[in-house]
């Protein structure tokens, strides 16, 4: 599991971004993850509509992530869903790609 320290400072939540045929916008995300790099950010953080994307979504969106960041930003990824099993299913599969630590919502 995700075993890194979250340092202070400021995390943003991000939002992702979507194409005009719904799908989401890898391209429109790494800009954003280019302008939020030239800043002095100590990470990212989610902004709570990750339960709301299916299970190939939430792998595009954090693998994009991962890759695309600086490894100076640390990534807390939303991975609350609703049920226990499925929050924990999403957490670990968020820290297999790198995620370094989850925001976890309890489930209803």
């Amino acid at each position: 599991m995700m075993q890194h320290t979250i340092p202070g400072g400021i995390y943003p939540p991000i939002a992702t971004p979507f194409a005009a045929d719904g799908e989401v916008s890898v391209e429109g995300l790494k800009a954003n993850l280019a302008r939020w790099a030239e800043t002095e950010l100590a990470g990212l953080g989610s902004n709570g509509e990750f339960p709301y994307l299916d299970d190939d979504e939430r792998d595009v969106i954090v693998s994009t992530v991962m890759e695309a960041a600086p490894p100076r930003l640390r990534i807390i990824v939303g991975t609350g869903r609703e049920s226990t099993r499925a929050t924990i299913r999403t957490t670990r599969r968020a820290a297999e790609l790198g995620a370094h630590a989850a925001i976890i919502v309890n489930p209803s």
